[in-house]
């Protein structure tokens, strides 16, 4: 029988809610929070079976943040203070330098990874997943068929952390794939081989390997360049005026299978 865990998640949008939906359904205990208070979320209660709280009291055995990469700064300073030091922390973000989020120098040097920032900014080790793939296929892709699922490269310091996220991951449904450290964690950024891709686990190890970080930030302002090329398509072919974002959340299996050719083009 699964280990079942008590959940806390920051952050109430796509990512959140569908990782929400997932756990509950498995059994697990899980809260959910965002900066407007619980008030707010009476829907995604119900959507997902979450209890709604504070932020202060999504301190669980596990906290997943996943909010805007910009916003990890807003975060109450002592949120984690007294928190367990076997708290195991799931990070969730990237940041989109020159789309979403102001220049930040240590990221945009190589200095450190995402999850590195983030890490240092909250003062706790982090998990890295689930960062790199769709909420569409967040949503529909989990699989109780071991021999056909998406994998999801994990990345962290903290290998007993790592086999808990390891453990959630393939709960949720899908292959988790070690993806080494912290510092070895760019290799799961938007723009490297296997961003957004929904490779299995074999093909996944592979373009882990094939990453090239300097390549990264030029892959994806292509990315965005075609991203925008398939929405003007799209709303031409069906009389709608959407932007990327709706068709990422509403588009279903049709936008989501284009954005996957998308990302997988960028490296034939």
């Amino acid at each position: 029988m699964s280990k079942k865990y008590n959940i806390g998640i920051i952050g109430a949008g796509n990512i959140g809610s569908a990782l929400a939906k997932h756990l509950v359904a498995l059994g697990h205990s899980v809260v959910i929070a965002n900066s407007r208070g619980p008030q707010t979320l009476i829907d995604v209660e119900k959507e997902t079976g979450a209890k709604a709280v504070q932020i202060s009291e999504t301190i669980k055995d596990i906290v997943i943040v996943t909010i805007p990469f910009k916003n990890i700064e807003q975060l109450p300073k002592d949120l984690f203070r007294n928190a367990p030091k076997d708290l195991v922390i799931i990070d969730t973000n990237n940041y989109y330098p020159g789309f979403r989020d102001a220049p930040i120098e240590s990221l945009d040097k190589l200095e450190l990874t995402h999850s590195e920032w983030v890490s240092k900014t909250i003062g706790r080790s982090v998990v890295k997943v689930f960062n790199n793939i769709s909420t569409y296929s967040l949503k529909f892709k989990p699989s109780k068929d071991k021999k056909h699922r998406v994998a999801l490269p994990i990345a962290g310091d903290d290998e007993k952390a790592k086999a808990i996220v390891f453990d959630l991951v393939e709960q949720i449904g899908f292959d988790p794939v070690d993806a080494g450290s912290l510092k070895d964690s760019w290799r799961q950024h938007p723009g490297t081989p296997s961003y957004g891709c929904d490779y299995g686990k074999e093909e996944l190890q592979e373009k882990l390997k094939q990453a090239d970080q300097s390549l990264s930030l030029k892959k994806l302002q292509q990315a965005f360049v075609l991203y925008g090329q398939a929405v003007e398509q799209f709303n031409k072919e069906k009389g709608k005026e959407w932007t990327m974002v709706e068709y990422l959340l509403q588009g279903g299996e049709e936008f989501n299978d284009k954005f996957v050719d998308i990302q997988r083009s960028l490296y034939q």
